[in-house]
């Protein structure tokens, strides 16, 4: 995508960059901040700053179990004018280290 620039007024890519990368250890509940926040979502031409393309993205954090262990629960759905690029997302970390157990992406 040369010439474009991607905003993304997002923190989840840095805290699962994080998390891959084993960052995270000890973690508790109270520690994460459980409810629904919608962020925006843009493609800017570096050369004219004309905005190309904007969606909404909508997370929701929650703290529940599986298996009888504390896990993080994160639903997200990407809305664009654009309906080729609205997504629903799902994911289920561990508390204590935000690892990955379970992804899923639907169209």
């Amino acid at each position: 995508m040369k010439g474009l620039k991607v905003g993304v007024l997002l923190g989840v890519s840095l805290l699962i960059g994080q998390a891959v990368a084993g960052e995270f250890s000890g973690l508790k509940a109270s520690d994460y901040q459980p409810g629904t926040r919608s962020y925006l979502v843009y493609m800017q031409n570096n050369e004219t700053g004309a905005i190309r393309m904007s969606e909404i993205w909508q997370r929701t954090t929650e703290i529940t179990e599986q298996g009888g262990k504390p896990v993080v629960k994160i639903t997200q759905h990407w809305t664009s004018a654009d309906e080729r690029f609205n997504r629903e997302l799902k994911s289920l970390n561990r508390l204590d280290d935000f690892a990955p157990i379970y992804h899923w992406t639907k169209n």
